[in-house]
């Protein structure tokens, strides 16, 4: 059991040296479950030919799965990351939660009601959002980049515009692009005294790097950091740039969590007992069969 403090990207290479090191010894095999695409890319890249004791990995998150397909892969990935029950399980829980922490944390300072709130990116987790903030009365404003997500967004209601526009007039902004959305000219252009709020992994959503590059000053509060641009501008930072949906409440209840562990344990078992091809393998469990079990032990 290894417990490395974040970040952990440096120690990933040392651990997989060590489990590596140990299956080749001990004539262990290896099977990798993950949740964030850490230990896939960094395998390639220590070893010229995957080893045979290998047999693949099982990855959970959107994220995960875009830092695996940056390699060649030579193993299989079982990806539970766009599985149905994730998406209308998990997904909607997930928006609850980063506007419900967004509402606790900025509760002392001003409501969610009645501001206007910028949302990066119109996916599964950003759809969601957006809803729960309308639901909250909150002047909702979506950029995304994909146009045909930018095209639901405005069937569905929501004022579409691209990132500049979006940080210029919004109060509030939410990422959860996966990606990094607010960067440079985000923060720059941000209206004073806005709120970046990352709703995504890690610290990936805002360009923090970038932010520390851009502040005169900076003070730390118990919700997260403000900081003074060089631009005179002042900028909080909810949670410091890490998702805000697992700051202040449970960020999914736990019996749709053991739905979507039930999903890993599936596909970690395939892997055991199936050949699969090297790459991204989507849709590899029987969800029907598996809500049937759900159903009968939660519901009777």
């Amino acid at each position: 059991m290894f417990t490395p403090k974040f970040p952990i990207d440096q120690s990933v290479s040392h651990i997989l040296k060590k489990v590596c090191n140990c299956c080749e010894k001990e004539n262990k095999t290896l099977l990798i479950i993950e949740d964030g695409g850490y230990i896939v890319p960094k395998i390639h890249q220590l070893f010229d030919e995957i080893p045979s004791f290998v047999i693949g990995a099982v990855e959970q998150t959107a994220r995960g799965v875009w830092n695996d397909e940056s390699v060649d892969l030579n193993i299989p990935v079982l990806t539970v990351a766009f599985s149905e029950f994730k998406k209308e399980l998990e997904a909607p829980e997930v928006g609850k939660a980063v506007v419900f922490n967004v509402g606790q944390l900025l509760s002392k300072r001003t409501f969610l009601r009645g501001k206007k709130v910028g949302v990066m990116g119109f996916g599964t987790i950003g759809r969601n959002v957006a809803e729960c903030l309308r639901n909250s009365k909150s002047i909702v404003k979506i950029s995304e980049v994909d146009i045909k997500k930018a095209m639901i967004a405005q069937l569905e209601g929501f004022e579409h515009m691209d990132s500049i526009s979006l940080v210029k007039d919004c109060d509030i902004v939410i990422g959860t692009t996966g990606r990094k959305s607010l960067g440079f000219n985000e923060i720059l252009e941000a209206k004073n005294n806005s709120v970046f709020v990352s709703a995504s992994s890690k610290q990936i959503e805002i360009d923090m790097d970038t932010l520390e590059s851009l502040s005169e000053s900076k003070k730390t509060l118990d919700i997260g950091t403000e900081y003074e641009l060089i631009n005179g501008n002042k900028l909080l930072v909810l949670a410091n740039g890490f998702p805000v949906n697992f700051y202040c409440s449970e960020s999914v209840p736990n019996m749709l969590i053991d739905f979507i562990l039930s999903e890993i344990l599936e596909c970690a078992a395939r892997l055991v007992t199936q050949q699969f091809p090297p790459g991204i393998h989507e849709k590899c469990v029987d969800e029907e069969a598996l809500a049937e079990v759900f159903c009968k032990i939660h519901f009777g």
